[in-house]
């Protein structure tokens, strides 16, 4: 819970010191991982959030999910400064949204 409260206030190292701990103990945990890799975007580790996102989406499969996956992997993307790979994966954030029933 804490470390969703850093999150909500940008203090992204504060909370990826909590979600790490978290994610030794419960690896498989869908929302632990997805926060783990908003607080690694956060902290601009690119390379750690990819693998985190990778690992997200093999866990979690649902539809709904599919977009916020994108999002997080674009912002990676970003934090790396991989311009045409964010563009395009932000780009397929925004088609996945459109396609999503509202």
């Amino acid at each position: 819970m804490l470390a969703f409260i850093n999150l909500s206030q940008g203090k992204g190292a504060d909370a990826l010191v909590l979600l790490e701990l978290v994610n030794k103990f419960a690896p498989n945990n869908v929302e632990m991982l997805r926060a783990l890799t908003y607080a690694l975007v956060l902290e601009n580790r690119g390379e750690d959030a990819l693998l985190s996102a990778e690992r997200l989406s093999k866990l979690d499969r649902s539809a709904e999910s599919e977009a916020s996956i994108l999002l997080l992997r674009s912002r990676a993307l970003l934090a790396q400064k991989r311009l045409p790979e964010a563009r395009a994966m932000f780009r397929a954030f925004v088609r996945s949204r459109a396609e999503q029933p509202q």
